[in-house]
């Protein structure tokens, strides 16, 4: 069972807190990155706001479709600017995560023996699942 202070820490771990416009938890990295945003006003405390980050959604390419007890396999991507990771899943699934920066581009990729062409949106995320 989680304690209280458990579950604060996860929740200053994956929030960041704003009260009228003072950050009350920074880390190294810039609050914005946080997969959500939490903002109280202290004149009245009706006012809350909350949304949810472009890192929240990155993380859910991960959480949704890497199950418990995934394998990390090798993956091979012939364009640099596409970073990739594959995993197999307990139950045999195949799993790959690529990330595209740069512009829009077709790439090759190898996993485990299997080969595709997949056309990539310019500053994209995807999961691929077979």
């Amino acid at each position: 069972m989680l304690s209280v202070v458990g579950v604060i820490t996860a929740i200053f771990y994956f929030c960041m807190f704003e009260l009228s416009g003072i950050a009350l938890i920074r880390h190294s990295f810039r609050y914005k990155n946080a997969p959500f945003l939490v903002s109280f006003s202290i004149p009245n405390c009706l006012t809350l706001g909350q949304m949810i980050s472009s890192a929240f959604w990155a993380i859910s390419h991960f959480s949704k479709y890497v199950k418990r007890g995934a394998i990390h396999i090798d993956s091979v991507c012939d364009v640099e600017s596409v970073k990739h990771v594959a995993f197999v899943n307990p139950d045999g699934e195949y799993v790959v995560v690529l990330v595209n920066a740069g512009g829009a581009t077709e790439i090759s990729l190898e996993v485990k023996g299997r080969y595709a062409h997949i056309p990539v949106s310019e500053s994209s995320m995807m999961t691929l699942i077979f």
